[in-house]
């Protein structure tokens, strides 16, 4: 009976520790919003942008590994000034359709996010590392800022 008391009491200190590590990093976010684009040919598709700006530079132990939003997941980029953005593009696929199973043989499945059912449309998650710990980043209330639309090129004559 020791031996469960002591391990749930080392599970719990375990636990509050990771929260204490989230608690500070989500104090250091300064804005975070998200942006749907469109390019101006079929081709290019189109995607959603989520920004992040923390308050002042990160610690150096920290590495960003993924970004989960609204059922899809990226790598995450730091760019300049304390700016991260992760990007998410979608394209045109091709799919097989066929009352006939076998002739679908080939198409390839969406990858759907480990974190779909704990996520809401204004929420994302970040995976990083701290020192080589694992830990996520859990981001609520994300604000929509207006879509961009790319126009098509002008047509060569």
């Amino acid at each position: 009976m020791k031996i469960i008391i002591t391990l749930l009491t080392l599970f719990l200190a375990g636990n509050c520790n990771q929260t204490a590590n989230q608690t500070n990093l989500l104090n250091e976010v300064e804005s975070v919003y998200f942006q749907s684009w469109v390019g101006g040919r079929e081709e290019t598709g189109g995607g959603t942008n989520l920004f992040i700006q923390f308050k002042t530079s990160l610690p150096k132990g920290i590495t960003f590994k993924k970004a989960y939003f609204q059922n899809l997941s990226t790598v995450i980029e730091n760019r300049k000034n304390n700016l991260y953005v992760a990007y998410f593009k979608f394209s045109k696929t091709d799919l097989n359709l066929d009352g006939d199973s076998k002739k679908e043989y080939g198409n390839i499945p969406p990858e759907i996010s480990k974190y779909t059912k704990q996520l809401e449309a204004d929420q994302a998650i970040i995976e990083y590392e701290l020192n080589g710990k694992s830990d996520i980043l859990i981001i609520k209330n994300i604000k929509e800022k207006a879509s961009l639309e790319y126009p098509s090129a002008k047509p060569q004559e």
